[in-house]
């Protein structure tokens, strides 16, 4: 009896073991390490804590990690007392998008210790208090659009295979979309626009702004928030479409999108806002571990649903297309009626088109 009762839990044991063997194959041998900018205010900050509480969750052989980061060394720091985790490596290092040698400090840093990163996360957004103030579109478009596509290309490279870039971005974005022409919106999202494309519209609106009057100048303050993440969305798009077209594998490609965390309540957006910041980073959690990467590629997620103002850009190409289809058909049509007027001209006055007196013309009438 004591050999069955021995045997039968020898083999509960052995069934656990082989249970935790396959169990363990799955787990990641190298823990994630994720890199949030901007933590010092209330949505980064939070997003620092909803990461870390996500990455607890998640079993590795090796501790998480994540590395926040800001320009004020002193605020950073402040902030990385309030935000260090019980079970993940929470770190800071400063990080200025404007200065070419600390964003190499900061890069070589994260090669030597650990190699790659394998989600970035773009917390940091201006705002809306500042939406009108006088004089702010050259800092607004400069921190919120240039200065993330920086950082962005920067750490590129350092980015793991199948590792996620996430950008938080204003819902206001499509304050500038409805405002700005149809010519800028197809440049800004069109499935093959570049960089480039972006850089020059955003050089555009900020020219603009230079050259108009008082009277518009106020309007391209007013506009210069909503314009910023509009260009933050693009930056997502573009940068997904290409790659989409570098990785062929899904597997392996690094999946780029936007998010919307939402009007947050944060110090400086006090209590009017119907979310809560913590509520605005589970948004950005969702977009870095959560979406399916096939679902959210250069796409900017509302609602936790992804959007496409590819698709819009492409409704209008298409009307477009038709409506010049249409166009040059009138035009055929036109002229295939003229050809045909002339030659009923030349068969029935035949004396008044070769001589081309309008008296002949008259008088050949008069006598039919």
């Amino acid at each position: 009896m004591a050999s069955l009762f021995s045997a039968k839990w020898a083999w509960v044991a052995l069934k656990f073991i082989l249970k935790r063997r396959e169990e363990l194959k799955n787990i990641r041998k190298k823990g994630f390490v994720v890199v949030v900018i901007g933590c010092t205010n209330g949505l980064g900050a939070a997003v620092v804590r909803a990461v870390s509480d996500r990455l607890s969750t998640i079993e590795s052989h090796t501790p998480h990690t994540v590395i926040m980061t800001t320009k004020k060394e002193e605020e950073g720091k402040l902030c990385l007392e309030k935000l260090r985790h019980p079970t993940v490596r929470v770190g800071f290092h400063p990080l200025d998008a404007t200065s070419q040698e600390s964003i190499a400090i900061f890069s070589q840093k994260l090669k030597n210790e650990f190699q790659n990163i394998d989600i970035l996360i773009h917390s940091m957004l201006p705002t809306a208090v500042q939406l009108g103030y006088h004089d702010t579109t050259d800092n607004v478009v400069k921190m919120d659009y240039y200065e993330t596509k920086t950082i962005t290309l920067a750490l590129l490279p350092l980015m793991a295979l199948g590792g996620r870039i996430v950008i938080g971005a204003s819902s206001l974005a499509e304050m500038a979309i409805r405002w700005m022409n149809e010519g800028a919106f197809i440049r800004l999202f069109r499935e093959t626009s570049t960089v480039k494309d972006l850089d020059g519209i955003a050089d555009k609106f900020v020219e603009e702004k230079l050259t108009a009057g008082p009277g518009g100048r106020r309007v391209y303050d007013s506009m210069a928030y909503p314009f910023a993440q509009a260009a933050r969305i693009a930056l997502a798009q573009c940068m997904g479409n290409v790659m989409k077209i570098s990785f062929p594998d899904p597997s392996t490609r690094i999946t780029v999108c936007s998010f919307a965390p939402g009007w947050c309540r944060t110090p400086t957006e006090g209590h009017r806002a119907p979310f809560s910041a913590l509520e605005g980073a589970e948004e950005a959690v969702f977009a870095a571990f959560d979406a399916k990467a096939e679902d959210i590629q250069g796409a900017y997620i509302i609602g936790r649903r992804p959007a496409r103002f590819g698709v819009a850009v492409a409704a209008i190409e298409s009307e477009n297309k038709a409506s010049m289809e249409i166009a040059i058909l009138k035009k055929e049509k036109e002229k295939e009626y003229v050809e045909t007027m002339i030659k009923q001209l030349v068969k029935k006055f035949p004396l008044a088109i070769e001589d081309g007196n309008p008296e002949t013309c008259s008088t050949v009438d008069a006598a039919k």
